[in-house]
């Protein structure tokens, strides 16, 4: 018998039905994996609404209430007309005139800009508003000038820092200044003194001050006027004469405009308690006025004491001519000054 040589047999991981069972297997696993647990629903896409496009505010309207940005656009607007037109910009939408920022009422067309700040505008009987643009002002053309070459100014030199003083005397003399005046029937004059404050260091600097002085108090007979102690004006005496009997001229100096005579008798003698009185003013400078032959004789009974005629007589030197009298007496001639 002839020997046959046997094949020698093939491990089973080499055949194909082997990993043709291992796949199989694989896959029945997965399965048995997912039937185990439950899977989690998806949700559906949520639809995108189509977003609405927005309108455009309107450059040309009619009658009603619009919101200005929203409704209608700002700017200046001319209607087409319309009898008993009222229009009117508004701050809000209240309803009262304090929203009011303006109004008209018109029966012609009208321009009106409404701001972009406005909040409203409102529109009744006035027709159709339309947009407008005015006519836009022409620079005036500028020519430029040409500008003169400028100059460096020449620094200024910073100054040395010195004492301002260093006594009172270096700042003023002290004396009395301006005008006299009068306070309390007395004459006041102010008195300037001079003061150096923190003297002779860098921060001296001179100041001055002013004080009210008494320069003079006015008696009883004076009244102060003017910075000045004026006596006041009385009658003085400007001659006195007294005598029984006979003639006697007498001259005397007048100061003031105005004088008078006085004539009195003395006696107590009942026998001689008549007396008559006769004078005469005469100037000494004929051309000065006088009472020629002035009558002022009188009879009177003693004693008594009697003023006569008060004359206006300039200053000056004048004679008084007595006679004819009967009786103890005396004449006063007396000037107001």
């Amino acid at each position: 018998m002839e020997n046959q040589t046997e094949e020698p047999k093939k491990k089973f991981y080499t055949r194909w039905w082997f990993w043709a069972l291992v796949v199989i297997f694989i896959i029945i696993i997965a399965n048995a994996g997912n039937q185990g647990s439950t899977p989690s629903p998806t949700s559906a896409p949520t639809p995108t609404q189509s977003a609405s496009v927005p309108k455009s505010p309107l450059t040309s309207f009619g009658d009603g209430t619009y919101i200005v940005g929203t409704d209608i656009q700002s700017g200046t607007y001319r209607n087409s007309g319309g009898s008993n037109c009222y229009y009117a910009r508004l701050s809000g939408f209240g309803g009262t005139s304090a929203d009011i920022i303006d109004n008209e009422n018109t029966d012609t067309s009208a321009i009106v800009t409404i701001s972009s700040t406005d909040k409203g505008f409102q529109s009744k009987n006035c027709g159709t508003w339309t947009q407008i643009q005015l006519p836009a002002t022409k620079a005036k053309k500028t020519i430029p000038t040409q500008q003169p070459a400028t100059t460096q100014p020449t620094p200024t030199p910073t100054p040395v820092a010195s004492i301002s003083c260093s006594t009172d005397n270096q700042c003023g003399t002290n004396a009395l200044t301006g005008s006299p005046s009068c306070q309390n029937n007395a004459v006041y004059q102010n008195y300037i003194t001079y003061i150096c404050n923190k003297a002779g260091t860098l921060q001296s600097y001179c100041s001055n001050s002013k004080t009210q002085q008494l320069q003079q108090t006015c008696n009883s007979s004076q009244t102060c006027s003017n910075g000045t102690c004026n006596t006041l004006a009385t009658w003085h005496t400007a001659f006195s004469y007294s005598d029984t009997s006979g003639n006697n001229t007498t001259s005397f100096s007048l100061r003031g405009n105005q004088s008078r005579i006085t004539y009195s008798c003395t006696t107590s003698d009942s026998s001689l308690n008549a007396g008559w009185f006769n004078g005469i003013i005469e100037a000494t400078d004929p051309s000065q006025p006088y009472p020629q032959s002035d009558n002022f004789a009188t009879t009177v009974d003693c004693p008594i004491s009697k003023t006569f005629n008060e004359y206006s007589l300039p200053p000056g030197q004048y004679y008084l001519h007595l006679s004819n009298w009967n009786s103890d007496y005396s004449v006063t001639v007396e000037n107001y000054y």
